[in-house]
C-alpha cells in the first residue's frame, strides 16, 4: 500500500477523488469518495471477469473502495441489501447497505460511530487497508419500516490493487443458523439432562417408599431413567467432539472393566432381536487414556455390531495386549458391500438409512484426533471384525 492510500483511509489526504475536508467520527474516517469518481471506478472493475466470477457465488460480497464505500457487489449481498430496501448498495458502505441500525442512526454513517469501535466488520475492514486479511465476527441488527432482524457474518477481508487503487475484497457469510442451533441444542440439552436427573431422583425414592412389593419396576425405571441421563451426555459428548470443544482427560483405566461397563451400557440398547454378546479381554495391565471417549467409540461399533446380527445371533467385544498399548475388536457376522467399503467412516453415510451415518464417522474422528490411536475394519470367513488400537500412554498435548 502507497503512503497517500494508507493516509487517505486514515483521513489525511484527498487521493483520486476522496473528499479532502474532515468530518466528526468516532472511530473510522467520515469522508467520502465523489460519486463521478466512484461511479468510473466501479465501471472499470465491472469490465474485468473477476466480478463476473463473484456474481456465480452464494456468499455476499462487496468491492470497496479506501473510504469503504461499495464499488461492486454481487448478487448474493445485493440481496441482503434489497431486504431493508437498498436495491443498489454501490456508494454505500456495508452497514448502510444492509440496514445497521448504528450506521443509519449516525451523522457520518458506516464506521464512524461510538458502536462501530467494536464492529468485527469495521475491525476486518481497517486491516485490510492496513495490508493484512481481516476476519472477524459481526453482529448487526437491522431495522427499516417495522422490519427488523439481525444477522450474524462472518466477515472475511483481502486487500489488492486494480490500476493503482487500494481496494478491499469484503465477504460475508451469515453463521446466525449455525448461533441459533449451537443455543437451541445447548438448551434442549440442558432441559433434557434436569428432567432426566430428576427421574433418576424420583425412582430412588419410589425404590426407597414402596420396598419389595414393586421393586422390579422401580428398579427398572431407575436403570432406564439412568440410561437416558447417559444418552444425554453422550450426546452432548459427540457435539463438542464435532466442534472441535471437547476436552481430553487422561486418566489410568483398566481395559477388562471397560469392556464389562460398555456391555452394560449396551443392555439398554433395543435393537429389535435377541443378540448375545460376548466378551474376551487378555490385557490384565491399566493404560492411560480418555475412559469416556473410548467407552463412546466402543460403545458406537457394539451397537452396531449388535443391529447387524441376525435374530439370535452373538456379536463379540474383545481386547489384546499389544507392545505399545492395547487393542480393542469388536466382530459380528456379515460382509460389506464394495460401494460399503470405500464410504465407510465418512459423515452421514449409513447402511440402515436416511438420518443415520454419524456414529462410525464421530467413533474415527475420536479415534484418529483425540485419542491419538487407530481404526479400521477386516472382512475375516464371513465376519466384519473392527479395531481400535490405543497407546499405552496417551499425550493429551498432542
Amino acid at each position: 500500500m502507497t503512503e497517500c492510500s494508507l493516509a487517505a483511509i486514515m483521513g489525511h489526504c484527498s487521493e483520486k477523488g476522496v473528499v479532502l475536508h474532515t468530518l466528526a467520527t468516532d472511530y473510522l474516517p467520515a469522508e467520502r469518495t465523489d460519486m463521478d469518481a466512484l461511479v468510473r471506478a466501479a465501471e472499470r472493475l465491472g469490465t474485468s471477469l473477476v466480478p463476473k466470477l463473484f456474481d456465480a457465488m452464494p456468499l455476499g460480497i462487496i468491492i470497496i473502495n479506501e473510504t469503504r464505500q461499495a464499488v461492486y457487489c454481487n448478487g448474493a449481498f445485493r440481496g441482503l441489501a434489497e431486504e431493508v430496501g437498498n436495491a443498489d448498495p454501490v456508494g454505500m458502505r456495508p452497514g448502510e447497505a444492509l440496514g445497521c441500525v448504528h450506521a443509519l442512526d449516525g451523522v457520518n454513517g458506516c464506521g464512524t460511530t461510538v458502536f462501530c469501535r467494536h464492529c468485527g466488520a469495521a475491525r476486518a475492514i481497517l486491516e485490510s487497508f492496513r495490508g493484512t486479511t481481516g476476519f472477524h465476527e459481526c453482529l448487526l441488527q437491522r431495522s427499516r419500516e417495522g422490519f427488523s432482524d439481525a444477522l450474524v457474518l462472518q466477515v472475511f477481508t483481502v486487500p489488492f490493487e486494480f490500476e493503482g487503487r487500494q481496494y478491499s475484497l469484503f465477504s460475508g457469510m451469515d453463521v446466525g443458523h449455525e448461533k441459533r442451533a449451537l443455543e437451541m441444542e445447548r438448551l434442549v440439552f440442558h432441559k433434557l439432562l434436569n428432567s432426566a436427573s430428576g427421574l433418576v431422583m424420583l425412582s430412588n425414592l419410589l425404590e426407597d417408599e414402596v420396598g419389595e412389593p414393586l421393586s422390579e419396576y422401580t428398579s427398572h425405571m431407575r436403570s432406564a431413567s439412568k440410561a437416558l441421563v447417559g444418552q444425554i451426555r453422550n450426546y452432548q459428548i459427540w457435539g463438542a467432539v464435532e466442534q472441535g470443544r471437547i476436552k481430553v482427560i487422561p486418566e489410568s483405566m483398566s481395559p477388562a472393566r471397560l469392556v464389562g461397563q460398555v456391555v452394560g451400557d449396551c443392555d439398554n440398547i433395543d435393537v429389535g432381536h435377541e443378540c448375545r454378546v460376548l466378551t474376551d479381554c487378555s490385557h490384565a495391565g491399566e493404560i492411560s487414556t480418555d475412559p469416556d471417549l473410548v467407552r463412546l467409540v466402543l460403545g458406537v461399533l457394539l451397537e452396531n455390531a449388535m443391529e447387524a446380527s441376525a435374530q439370535g445371533g452373538s456379536v463379540s467385544l474383545a481386547c489384546e495386549t499389544l507392545d505399545q498399548g492395547v487393542l480393542f475388536s469388536v466382530t459380528n457376522e456379515g460382509f460389506f458391500t464394495s460401494v460399503q467399503r470405500a464410504r465407510m467412516f465418512k459423515r452421514a453415510f449409513s447402511t440402515k438409512g436416511e438420518g443415520r451415518g454419524f456414529g462410525l464417522y464421530r467413533a474415527s474422528l475420536v479415534v484418529n484426533r483425540y485419542l491419538n490411536g487407530r481404526i479400521w475394519f477386516e472382512e475375516q470367513d464371513g465376519r466384519v471384525v473392527f479395531y481400535v488400537q490405543l497407546p499405552a500412554k496417551l499425550d493429551a498435548s498432542i
